[in-house]
């Protein structure tokens, strides 16, 4: 398995930093497995495992413990690496220990709560230029004073393979502003991304490309809808992003 360096609660480890528990050594192993893959459809991630631009963490939501202060305290640290150095870089946090059965709503509502929890210790404003209401379609989830990009993986996932990279709920945090760079909707690189990783994904996964993808050729809009997307072809009604009624901050 490839060395990789996990990003602590509040502080960062070196290079030669202790292990983590097993069942983040197994679910590092097959993410990086799986997302290494040729076929793979987002070939962004191959990419960023050979430039090593990727960052892990690992939380447990187990009774008893906090893994939303825990987060907050990661991305903070995660923050100083992320605005220096390559753009498209990503952390990726394993959420557990595993659990069983798995459930695509279940992990759906951990998911939403979870980062509803992670803002409860934000203790940064939300940016002036952001909206924060929820059924703006241009609304993003900030942290820290920036947006980000949430990506949401389960091992429920039996249709989208590409969203089930590993035993734990995967989240993939990106800060927008920095991994879309040059690759927006309207751009040749951009239209070029989504339809190579589609025409990919239509042969990977099970399941056609869903709905809440956004089109080929603009940016999309209520890109809430896209980090935990349905394993079928459902539709989030636009307003009805379940950060709003978790926080207050929807319409």
């Amino acid at each position: 398995m490839q060395e990789v360096s996990f990003i602590q609660p509040a502080r960062v480890l070196s290079e030669a930093q202790e292990a983590g528990p097993d069942w983040a050594n197994v679910s590092t192993s097959e993410f990086l497995q799986k997302v290494s893959d040729p076929n793979y459809p987002c070939y962004f991630g191959s990419a960023s495992i050979k430039d090593k631009t990727l960052s892990f963490c690992f939380v447990s939501d187990l009774k008893g413990t906090n893994p939303a202060e825990d987060l907050a305290n990661v991305l903070r640290a995660y923050l100083e690496i992320a605005v220096t150095g390559p753009a498209k870089q990503s952390l990726v946090v394993f959420v557990g220990p595993p659990v069983s059965p798995v459930d695509i709503k279940t992990d759906y509502h951990r998911f939403w709560r979870l980062l509803s929890a992670i803002s409860k210790h934000d203790t940064s404003p939300w940016p002036e230029a952001a909206p924060q209401d929820t059924a703006d379609p241009l609304w993003q989830w900030c942290f820290a004073g920036r947006k980000w990009f949430v990506l949401a993986c389960s091992p429920a996932y039996r249709l989208r393979r590409s969203r089930n990279l590993g035993p734990c709920l995967t989240l993939i945090f990106q800060l927008s502003d920095r991994v879309f760079e040059g690759l927006g909707g309207s751009t040749p690189a951009g239209k070029h991304a989504k339809v190579t990783i589609r025409r990919r994904a239509a042969v990977f996964d099970t399941i056609s490309a869903h709905p809440h993808s956004g089109s080929e050729n603009q940016s999309s809009v209520f890109k809430w809808r896209q980090y935990f997307l349905p394993d079928d072809d459902t539709q989030f009604q636009e307003g009805a992003c379940p950060y709003g009624r978790l926080t207050g901050e929807g319409t």
